[in-house]
């Protein structure tokens, strides 16, 4: 009994942890959700990402932008608005697939380590796909 109630704490207290760091608390309050994610070769990381329907966005670069800190990545998704990406090298980064379970998703990967699904940039700014990523964005007055 004792066992059971001392595993049973554990697990709360762990859940509760987990509730509160910065990552995914970002993505809570940004209308997303968490997910660490396993990058590819070359770069052969675990990643945090803000989860906004189909797309991805790292979740230090959300983190960067409610402090008014803009990453590579932060910077050529608001560059959307007026240029034209079909890949990931247009905007100057590497393409690797970002996978959990039997989910593959291709994000673009920069210098800077900051993060973006592949998808947003080639829709664009004004897509509907990235309507709570520019959502958020604007609500940072980062953009």
């Amino acid at each position: 009994m004792k066992t059971v109630f001392f595993t049973l704490i554990v697990l709360a207290t762990t859940k509760l942890w987990a509730q509160q760091t910065p990552q995914i608390r970002v993505c809570n309050i940004s209308n997303g959700y968490f997910q660490a994610l396993d990058l590819a070769a070359p770069v052969n990381d675990n990643v945090g990402f803000c989860r906004y329907d189909k797309v991805l966005f790292g979740a230090i670069s959300a983190l960067k932008a409610l402090d008014g800190i803009l990453t590579d990545a932060s910077r050529s998704f608001i560059a959307t608005d007026s240029a034209v990406y079909s890949s990931c090298q247009d905007a100057g980064a590497i393409r690797v697939n970002a996978q959990q379970n039997r989910r593959m998703d291709r994000v673009c990967y920069f210098a800077d380590g900051s993060v973006i699904s592949e998808l947003s940039l080639v829709e664009g700014w004004n897509s509907t796909i990235n309507r709570k990523l520019r959502d958020f964005l604007e609500a940072t007055g980062v953009k």
